[in-house]
């Protein structure tokens, strides 16, 4: 699975407003409900939250992959949030996030929510650096390209 086939220029946003990892959560939860036209959104950004206090999804590096599984979706919904002042998600290196994956996937398909996760470490393990390179980029776009860099040159 690859990020590209995923990730839609509609579910990036280069830079997010929200300061803490709830409001950051809060708004790419909201972002999310607009563009895919899904609902219950509390249920999404309780499950998140809930998934939160399991243990933090910040992976070091500034990266935060918040994940959570949703009995009503019927595929995998990832979305992407830079944030250039940096969120703090308690990561074990103590460092704030810049890029927020927020993954969702459906709950009857526990195997599509680790081959989402498995594809974004894969990205973030194999770039050396991909936060500093994403928050250079100034659209979607821009984002979008990078990401798919990474993933096609080899590395990742």
């Amino acid at each position: 699975m690859k990020l590209q086939t995923l990730l839609a220029e509609d579910m990036v946003v280069v830079d997010l407003k929200g300061r803490t990892r709830e409001e950051v959560l809060r708004e790419m939860v909201d972002h999310i409900v607009r563009r895919v036209r899904i609902d219950p959104r509390e249920d999404l950004f309780a499950r998140l939250m809930a998934r939160e206090k399991l243990g933090t999804t910040c992976i070091g590096d500034g990266v935060a992959i918040p994940h959570a599984k949703i009995g009503w979706l019927k595929k995998p919904v990832l979305m992407l949030g830079l944030s250039k002042c940096g969120v703090p998600f308690d990561g074990v290196d103590a460092k704030p996030c810049h890029v927020v994956f927020l993954a969702a996937s459906p709950l009857g398909n526990p195997e599509v929510n680790l081959h989402v996760l498995a594809a974004v470490a894969k990205v973030v393990r194999g770039s050396g650096g991909l936060a500093q390179k994403l928050l250079k980029a100034a659209t979607p776009k821009d984002v979008l390209r990078l990401l798919c860099e990474e993933e096609d040159d080899g590395r990742a």
